[in-house]
């Protein structure tokens, strides 16, 4: 949970819940979040955000 909107997706009614992820072809990461408490999920416009052909990172934020 982005409590603090510092990743900018939220809005003033919802705060964004991230989810990072490893692309499946080229071992890319990339990043996920939903407004709608996971319900759904939008995947980041500026996908892969790690262009780094590696698995698992560890997140911090």
């Amino acid at each position: 949970m982005d409590w603090n909107n510092t990743s900018g997706l939220g809005t003033s009614k919802e705060r964004a819940l991230l989810a990072f992820f490893t692309g499946w072809k080229n071992k890319v990461q990339c990043m996920a979040y939903s407004l709608d408490r996971g319900r759904s999920w939008t995947k980041h416009p500026m996908n892969p955000i790690l262009r780094h052909a590696d698995r698992d990172p560890k997140v911090f934020w």
